[in-house]
């Protein structure tokens, strides 16, 4: 899990180690830094580095948790996946055939309707 205890506990003992995350939990200007970048075609990779304080809680005993800080040197890579846009294209756009032929069938669509679907979060109740 990516929790910062977990890469706190990396960071002190000295693993090497390769963290993946989505980039919706990213810190806001990272986001802008990479809206910024250009991918021109699939063998584009563009790497940031960046440091991050992360706090963590640290158990002493049964009864006594501390809250400590690091300081965490951390590199972003980046890259383009032709493949992986159309793939993601395909999906909405199949999601959105469904969503229709559900609306013209039954007039109206509730978020129980799309209880499996990740869409579910766009649809106003």
């Amino acid at each position: 899990m990516l929790n910062n205890a977990n890469i706190a506990y990396l960071e002190n003992n000295g693993y090497k180690y390769i963290l993946a995350a989505k980039t919706k939990s990213i810190s806001s200007d990272l986001k802008e830094k990479i809206t910024n970048l250009t991918f021109i075609d699939d063998g584009i990779i563009h790497t940031l580095k960046f440091n991050k304080d992360i706090s963590y809680k640290e158990k002493i005993d049964d009864d006594t948790t501390i809250v400590k800080s690091i300081n965490v040197n951390q590199r972003l890579v980046l890259s383009y996946s032709t493949k992986r846009a159309k793939k993601d294209k395909y999906n909405r756009d199949k999601a959105l055939e469904r969503l229709e032929a559900k609306i013209k069938t039954t007039k109206s669509i509730t978020k129980k309707d799309l209880k499996l679907s990740y869409y579910a979060k766009y649809v106003s109740p």
